[in-house]
């Protein structure tokens, strides 16, 4: 389907007003969550994809496959031509090239920061520089290019191992490496510089390693300081159990976090968040107000628990993937109405709905992977998706019709088997139930996602 194919449905009037039409970039299954959360608001009106999945094809607005989300012009006359209020961004690199900065003043509102905003994301040296700049706690670091590469090597050597390398540019999530003594940090640095990750690792990123326990914090934003917190979360970034194996944009995630027992769950997030909201969160958009940067959408915490203090590891600019597919199912009210206000920079908190978490619902996803990912994954096998539980969901992501019609994979993560349940336990069952119900050739997942 394409815009211009399309024609406005009178049954999305709402008296005399039309309700809005959304507009989600993006193919991924955080895309696939964004959408059927915000289908089922109230006041919307059609929820497109652009270019969509398997999974958005079944919202009330499809997918407009032909819409490259990097096309910018493409967009916004697709936006005009569809009637889309709502513009939300699903994954970074159009924010990050200043998509949000094309519709300013069109009267499209864009759920997703400018390009300076999106620094955050896509320069994690600038991204450190103003961790430090606003005092937000976060690991020793310094910054490599191939001009100061003996100065980085000479950091590692006055720092104890392990060490934490991060391309600084945009790598798909796949753009930090974990080395364990300084010839392999050196070596890697090495590679990192001559281009392993292509123009993201011209400048490099070395971290401290901190020891803790990761979690996912996601943070709406209006760019004028209010804010809305949303479900905790955890990811698990390395391919194979046990955290080894190479980096990933991600095998899976949990919600709430399952490295807290369930029996002081709720005490010990309840202090935890009131550190992260006065040490990161509170900061850090202070610090976007004082350097005048308009940051209207989510804002991505990946923090580290250290002795029950929060650490920033970095920022994401957009919800993540798969964490939008565990963190979407717990919360309860307006969605899409938080968003319009953010969008608009007027998330005044007397007058933003209310946006409830679900203590009493825990939410897992497992993501099956073809063959060869991260690196070269194989592409083309045919997909079966059996009987699937009760309180279990598909979100696609790499998958394709092929000529015959039959489903098949085309990208590394193909698919997330997404479970809610009244515990983590539970929802981990079931997820695993989904995931056996699922086959393609050479389909791997790690087996110990949520697992204690």
């Amino acid at each position: 389907m394409s815009a211009e194919d399309t024609e406005w449905d009178d049954s999305y009037l709402d008296g005399p007003q039309r309700k809005s039409n959304i507009l989600v970039l993006g193919q991924g299954a955080r895309e696939s969550a964004l959408a059927r959360r915000l289908d089922l608001c109230a006041d919307t009106g059609r929820v497109y994809t652009a270019p969509g999945n398997g999974t958005t094809a079944f919202c009330s607005g499809g997918n407009l496959p032909d819409l490259d989300p990097m096309d910018f012009a493409a967009v916004r006359r697709t936006c005009e031509q569809l009637h889309v209020k709502l513009l939300v961004v699903g994954p970074e690199m159009p924010l990050i090239a200043g998509i949000a900065d094309e519709f300013y003043c069109s009267g499209i509102s864009v759920f997703g920061p400018d390009s300076r905003g999106a620094r955050l994301e896509g320069d994690k040296a600038w991204a450190k520089e103003f961790m430090v700049r606003n005092g937000i706690p976060t690991g020793a670091h310094t910054v490599v290019t191939a001009v100061t590469r003996t100065m980085g090597v000479e950091w590692l050597r006055a720092h104890n191992a392990p060490y934490v390398l991060k391309a600084s540019g945009p790598a798909a999530g796949k753009g930090t490496v974990i080395v364990h003594n300084l010839d392999d940090a050196v070596r890697t640095l090495d590679r990192m510089l001559a281009g392993q990750f292509g123009q993201a690792s011209e400048t490099v990123v070395i971290e401290e390693f901190l020891e803790g326990r990761e979690c996912s914090v996601f943070v709406i934003t209006d760019g004028m300081g209010d804010y809305k917190v949303l479900p905790v979360a955890r990811d698990y970034k390395r391919a194979g159990a046990g955290d080894t194996g190479p980096n990933t944009g991600g095998m899976g995630a949990v919600s709430p976090v399952d490295w807290i027992d369930d029996d002081f769950r709720d005490e010990f997030m309840d202090l935890f968040m009131a550190k992260v909201r006065t040490r990161v969160i509170e900061p850090t958009l202070r610090g976007l107000l004082d350097e005048r940067i308009d940051y209207r959408g989510v804002i991505y915490l990946g923090l580290m628990a250290v002795g029950g203090d929060p650490y920033l590891l970095e920022y994401n600019v957009r919800f993540g993937d798969p964490e939008a597919c565990v963190i979407l199912p717990r919360i309860r009210g307006d969605l899409y109405g938080v968003m319009v206000m953010a969008a608009n920079g007027v998330m005044v908190p007397s007058e933003t709905p209310d946006l409830d978490i679900d203590r009493n619902l825990a939410a897992v996803a497992v993501v099956a992977c073809a063959q060869g990912y991260p690196d070269k994954p194989r592409k083309g096998d045919s997909i079966e998706v059996g009987d699937l539980p009760d309180g279990v969901q598909v979100m696609q992501a790499g998958t394709c019709l092929s000529e015959f019609g039959r489903l098949t994979t085309c990208g590394g993560r193909v698919l997330d088997v997404v479970a809610t349940a009244p515990t983590i336990g539970q929802a981990r069952r079931l997820a695993y139930d989904g995931i056996h119900a699922i086959h393609f050739d050479g389909m791997f997942y790690r087996p110990d996602i949520a697992a204690r």
